[in-house]
């Protein structure tokens, strides 16, 4: 089990990186432009609810293409 889900990537142009986290309310609980930083299931200093969210990831790789990546994490205790 990981403390903070952060995703991998090789390649990508660090200028432009977002990386969401939404609840299954569609509401934002992370946001960061930063690569090296991850969410670690908490939004405002609290925990969340344990559950299902859903991650969004737009970034320009190193070739100038942009890339959008989707999917789910669970988060448990």
């Amino acid at each position: 089990i990981n403390s903070v889900f952060i995703p991998v990537s090789t390649y990508i142009d660090l200028s432009d990186y977002q990386f969401e986290v939404f609840n299954r309310w569609g509401l934002k609980v992370f946001e960061t432009t930063d690569p090296s930083q991850g969410w670690d299931g908490t939004h405002g200093g609290s925990k969340c609810e344990l559950g299902v969210y859903v991650y969004l990831i737009r970034y320009k790789s190193s070739i100038g293409e942009y890339i959008q990546q989707k999917g789910t994490v669970t988060l448990i205790r």
